[in-house]
């Protein structure tokens, strides 16, 4: 029974290892690489456009991406 465990044990540290390998390359790809969009179902002016436009700004400073805010009122804000 102690050699089954010890064997499942290496067995799941191996899994854990390559996964971590791979979690690595994935992280490399720069992110965002086009322009980010924020949709506010609401109409220009309000409180969560104001809010949007001040998330939007924070964003751009730091990840140096545009980001466009656009309003879609109207559909019950769905």
């Amino acid at each position: 029974m102690f050699t089954k465990t010890q064997s499942l044990c290496r067995s799941l540290l191996a899994c854990c290892l390559v996964l971590l390998g791979s979690l690595a390359n994935a992280q490399a790809i720069d992110y965002p690489t086009r322009t980010i969009k924020f949709v506010v179902p609401f109409s220009s002016g309000g409180g969560t456009d104001q809010a949007a436009r001040a998330a939007a700004n924070d964003i751009t400073r730091r990840t140096g991406q545009p980001v466009i805010v656009e309003n879609k009122p109207g559909a019950n804000t769905l």
